[in-house]
């Protein structure tokens, strides 16, 4: 509405990962009893594998497939396909940066690959740790939502908070950024530039 640009995009919903892990994993392999019980890095592992080796239900492949069509038709070189926990910001918790994203994706086979291994994301040691550290989630279940999102050639890239993620002060916004793509900060691989 403010007239910037926004890159064309397409939201798969978190429900659509956590009806996919109902279909395919069993009951206590779910994130729900995962956090209720310990586990090993090599049960996760074997979850994971679970999840990118299950095809995909025909409606939701045919809808990402006509996603993914409409965003090049709309002049989209490549896209991303960016994970969105179900339990990122909130007041005590960001699951930023914890699950995979994936960059310059450039046809059908990769994205339907790239949205399962978004929703494996959500089995590594480090997610169910960290799920496990902030409690549980209310009425939100620990699932992934995707979003595939036309990739812009980047110089500078970042993340903006309308609201200091440090203070809460809504009076504030920051700009974290460095050069490259957003990635980089996102994942904490670098220290960027701030701007309050």
């Amino acid at each position: 509405r403010a007239g910037f640009p926004v890159p064309a995009a397409y939201a798969l919903s978190g429900e659509s990962c956590a009806a996919f892990l109902r279909d395919v994993l069993e009951p206590d392999e779910l994130p729900s009893a995962l956090l209720e019980a310990s586990t090993t890095a090599a049960k996760l592992e074997a979850i994971r594998e679970k999840v990118r080796a299950a095809p995909l239900p025909p409606e939701l492949e045919r809808s990402l497939r006509d996603a993914f069509a409409a965003l090049i038709r709309e002049g989209a070189q490549s896209v991303a396909v960016r994970s969105s926990s179900t339990r990122e910001d909130q007041d005590e918790a960001s699951a930023a940066g914890l699950h995979e994203t994936f960059l310059h994706v450039r046809d059908e086979l990769r994205l339907l690959r790239a949205v399962k291994d978004c929703w494996a994301s959500l089995f590594a040691p480090r997610v169910i740790a960290y799920l496990r550290k902030i409690g549980p989630g209310g009425d939100v279940d620990a699932a992934v939502g995707v979003v595939l999102q036309a990739m812009v050639p980047a110089d500078v890239a970042g993340v903006m908070f309308t609201v200091n993620p440090l203070t809460g002060d809504a009076g504030e916004i920051v700009l974290s950024a460095a050069w490259g793509l957003g990635s980089s900060v996102v994942d904490g691989r670098v220290s960027p530039d701030t701007l309050r």
